[in-house]
């Protein structure tokens, strides 16, 4: 596959077009609309160096949408012959290009940030979780540490959420990208859930077992209450003495 670096401020011409044989002079060739070759471009800041996520891409005047966080996006497959190329992004300059296509073709655009980019680095943990900057696509590891990966991303000044997630637990945050500046984190994230609490047992409060305690209390006394009148029902009386005679 060719590789071709285009710079912003050149646009490469295609002078002029072959004649087609047997035709007038001055008339050009047709492109043939049976042949096409793939095209890939690679978007990336002069500095510092490394590859340019969210660049709106416009290739012939179609949208053909952003570059993901390695900066790389794949167009398809396009006629052979002359395209243009248009390329967006907030905080750098415009960036134009004019190029002939006659084989599998990769661009490489840099573009110059107005104020600069800024570097996003760290790493997380577990290795298979997801992490992701809004509102980029999930980010693919550059590289491993124990247990865990580790990343570097540009981003142009501003304000980004992010996310790290894992088995449904997720770790949530936010970063502020300043120009000429690195910022480093080290995030987790555990896969374990807490347990459902266990219901609660009716008879472990202390309120309750006060209550029955007193219902004991009153329990063991009626029971003996009723013993002491039984008791005292069931014995008989002395029978009185006989009067005294004169």
């Amino acid at each position: 596959m060719l590789s071709l670096l285009v710079a912003a401020s050149v646009l490469l011409p295609w002078g002029s077009a072959a004649q087609v044989p047997g035709a007038p002079p001055g008339t050009p060739a047709q492109r043939s609309s049976a042949t096409s070759y793939p095209l890939t471009l690679s978007v990336s800041t002069l500095e510092p160096v490394g590859p340019l996520p969210g660049v709106a891409v416009t290739l012939d005047g179609a949208y053909q949408g952003t570059t993901p966080l390695n900066g790389t996006l794949f167009l398809g497959e396009v006629s052979g012959g002359p395209h243009s190329l248009l390329l967006q992004a907030k905080h750098y300059l415009v960036y134009r290009a004019s190029f002939n296509v006659t084989a599998p073709l990769a661009v490489d655009a840099q573009m110059n940030a107005t104020g600069g980019s800024g570097v996003f680095t760290g790493s997380y943990f577990p290795a298979q979780a997801t992490f992701q900057v809004d509102p980029y696509p999930p980010v693919t590891p550059d590289g491993t540490t124990p247990g865990g990966s580790t990343f570097t991303l540009l981003l142009p000044p501003g304000s980004y959420n992010f996310t790290l997630s894992y088995h449904g637990a997720v770790t949530s945050g936010a970063v502020s990208i300043v120009s000429g500046r690195t910022i480093w984190v080290h995030l987790t994230v555990s896969n374990t859930t807490s347990p459902a609490p266990a219901p609660a047992d009716p008879f472990s409060s202390p309120w309750v077992l006060g209550g029955l305690a007193a219902v004991g209390v009153a329990v063991g006394l009626g029971v003996a209450l009723v013993v002491v009148v039984v008791r005292r029902r069931r014995t008989p009386r002395a029978p009185a003495p006989p009067p005294r005679q004169a």
